[in-house]
């Protein structure tokens, strides 16, 4: 009748002990990480990166987290089923300059998350699933060269989240589901070259969003739902080269809204709704080299309304409603090589209408 009663105490003896051995040095219990070889579940032979993908893992391994690593430069976690980022992660990683966390499940990011990665010049959180971000989840990142954000669920962006982000290069926030930018988002970005929003769901742009980045070279916004663009939308690009607004709903252009624009060199404005272009419009635009407004709705084009685009060298009016042009149609147009105007209703055209035009490619 005493048979069970022992056989409990031995096993409690044993529970016991095994806790004991756990809070001592013995490996017999296993909890203890060896800092010094790769992480479970990773590849280290590159020297200075790590490599976690395809694994499965469901939160960053242990041996990153516990570990001092400072000659990791690349860590790589991205095809995984993490979905959150905690302040502690990388905290391990004082010297880490790339961190690619791409195609994961990731839907929260706790503020602080890569405070601790002062040398950080890349951070890939593109293909996850967040909606919006905390207001301090870059803090810290000062030396932050390129974000990539494209392809999640993004339709809110705080104030001032990107405010730490001073040496930022590129910022890629495409395929989300913006519908506005606040006039203060990308206030504090004063080296932002090249900005990245297409394939969202941006409707406006007359609070000017972009008057703040006098260095931005290229400005990728196809595919979203601007009607109109007016004075105020390009305001402070005033560096700007590439221009892309091809697949929008545009329906007009002011005649000032290239003003805030002198430096473009190419202008896509294809696949819009545009009707009528004035004479006026493209006047600011003296180093144009590449113009596209094919696939619109052009009726009317005003006469001489390229003639101070003295650098063109390609336009494309293909595929518009346009059933004349006069001998002043280009007027102006004399380093012009290629133009696309197939596709038309055009019926007749003047003996004269490209006698400017010496430099056509026929």
């Amino acid at each position: 009748m005493m048979i069970k009663p022992a056989i409990s105490l031995i096993l409690f003896s044993l529970v016991i002990g095994l806790y004991a051995s756990s809070d001592g040095n013995s490996s017999s219990f296993n909890t203890t990480i060896d800092c010094d070889s790769c992480p479970a579940s990773c590849n280290c032979d590159i020297e200075g990166s790590i490599h976690c993908t395809e694994k499965g893992l469901t939160a960053i391994p242990p041996g990153l987290i516990h570990c001092e690593r400072p000659d990791v430069i690349i860590l790589n976690v991205s095809f995984n089923l993490i979905q959150n980022i905690s302040v502690d992660d990388f905290n391990g990683l004082p010297n880490l300059e790339r961190l690619f966390l791409y195609d994961n499940l990731i839907d929260d990011i706790e503020e602080y998350a890569f405070s601790d990665l002062t040398s950080l010049e890349l951070l890939s959180l593109d293909g996850n699933r967040l909606t919006t971000l905390k207001p301090n989840v870059f803090m810290g990142l000062i030396g932050l060269k390129s974000l990539l954000l494209y392809s999640n669920s993004i339709s809110s962006l705080p104030v001032g989240v990107f405010d730490d982000l001073i040496s930022l290069i590129v910022l890629a926030l495409h395929n989300n589901r913006l519908t506005s930018l606040n006039p203060q988002l990308f206030a504090n970005l004063p080296n932002l070259q090249r900005l990245y929003l297409y394939g969202n769901g941006i409707r406006d742009l007359s609070d000017s969003p972009f008057q703040h980045l006098s260095k931005l070279t290229l400005l990728y916004f196809s595919s979203n739902n601007i009607i109109e663009l007016t004075n105020a939308s390009l305001a402070g690009l005033n560096g700007l080269r590439t221009l892309v607004l091809r697949t929008n709903q545009i329906r007009t252009l002011s005649h000032d809204v290239f003003i805030h624009t002198p430096s473009l060199t190419s202008l896509y404005l294809d696949s819009n709704r545009i009707r009528r272009i004035s004479s006026d419009v493209f006047s600011p635009l003296t180093r144009l080299q590449r113009l596209v407004l094919s696939n619109n709705l052009i009726e009317v084009v005003e006469d001489r309304a390229f003639s101070e685009l003295r650098s063109i060298i390609f336009l494309y009016l293909r595929t518009n409603r346009l059933q004349s042009i006069t001998e002043k149609t280009f007027h102006g147009l004399f380093n012009m090589q290629q133009l696309i105007i197939y596709d038309n209703l055009i019926t007749s055209i003047p003996g004269n209408a490209f006698r400017q035009t010496v430099n056509l490619r026929r």
